[in-house]
């Protein structure tokens, strides 16, 4: 009875959300992933057939495409894309849905959801993508709270068996200047 009453006011929220809005729940175990996708009118359930340390290798060779700059990005992108997202996308583009909330479990927290590709657009290009922290109890549609301080945080020199990120710097000035407040404008690199 109460995860009824919680999804109810969850689809509320949607509804009453300024974009057309859904929560994509992702759930890994050994054999499967279980993919629940709500929007305001209905919840639909998706699950692909998949082992856990098949997905975090393929998470893992996709991570050191990107990072290291490698030719067969976009080919592990797509592949990943057509496990995880392809059935959503097809379904969330029905619901002409535009925004969506991501949780994550497991090794998923490490893919970048926005990178996948369709074959033609990335899915930051088709969505606006936001990560849900599941166990979180914060309402992540009450957008009136400020936010007072933030703290981005990347390595611009390699140490201890961490790489540094080549553009670590230029990504912390692009969103601090995004996001600059006149009466704080304290940037350290």
């Amino acid at each position: 009875k109460k995860s009824i009453e919680r999804l109810k006011i969850v689809q509320s929220k949607l509804a009453n959300s300024k974009k057309k809005s859904s929560i994509v729940r992702y759930f890994v175990d050994s054999e499967f992933i279980n993919i629940i996708v709500t929007t305001a009118s209905t919840q639909k359930h998706f699950q692909k057939k998949i082992k856990k340390k098949e997905l975090s290798k393929l998470i893992q060779k996709y991570r050191f495409s990107i990072i290291n700059f490698k030719d067969d990005y976009k080919l592990k992108s797509l592949e990943l894309y057509k496990i995880l997202f392809k059935e959503i996308d097809i379904f969330l583009q029905k619901e002409e849905i535009s925004e969506i909330y991501l949780a994550l479990d497991q090794k998923l927290r490490y893919l970048p959801f926005s990178s996948l590709i369709d074959g033609k657009k990335y899915l930051i290009e088709k969505y606006n993508i936001s990560i849900y922290p599941e166990n979180s109890n914060q309402d992540f549609f009450d957008k009136s709270k400020s936010i007072d301080f933030f703290a981005g945080l990347g390595l611009t020199k390699s140490i201890s068996g961490y790489d540094a990120l080549p553009n670590v710097k230029k990504e912390i000035n692009d969103i601090h200047f995004t996001f600059n407040d006149k009466n704080s404008n304290e940037i350290f690199i």
